[in-house]
């Protein structure tokens, strides 16, 4: 019967240590969830700030491209003041020769 219970008792000492070993395991695997949970988060967040700065270089872009045609509009309007001016210039010199 003594070989019986030391039996029982190095069984009942395995299934601890298999219970222990079991919480070791089960609170490795959450760790490692968790892990790659946050691992997961960061590349998502990765790709919508990569996102957002190809949406603000798209803008930049378009900006940009509308300076350059509102300084190339600008010139056009001084160009076209210029040549009114000198018009009325030319006007103003006839009408007076007319009026001698």
């Amino acid at each position: 019967m003594s070989a019986a219970r030391q039996s029982s008792g190095k069984i009942s000492q395995a299934s601890e240590q298999i219970e222990g070993a079991t919480l070791q395991l089960s609170a490795s695997s959450k760790q490692g969830l968790s892990s790659a949970a946050a691992v997961s988060f960061i590349s998502l967040s990765l790709q919508e700030q990569r996102t957002a700065s190809e949406q603000v270089a798209c803008n930049v872009e378009r900006v940009a491209q509308s300076v350059e045609e509102n300084a190339a509009a600008q010139s056009g309007i001084v160009r076209t003041t210029q040549e009114l001016k000198a018009m009325s210039d030319g006007l103003g010199v006839i009408l007076q020769r007319i009026s001698f």
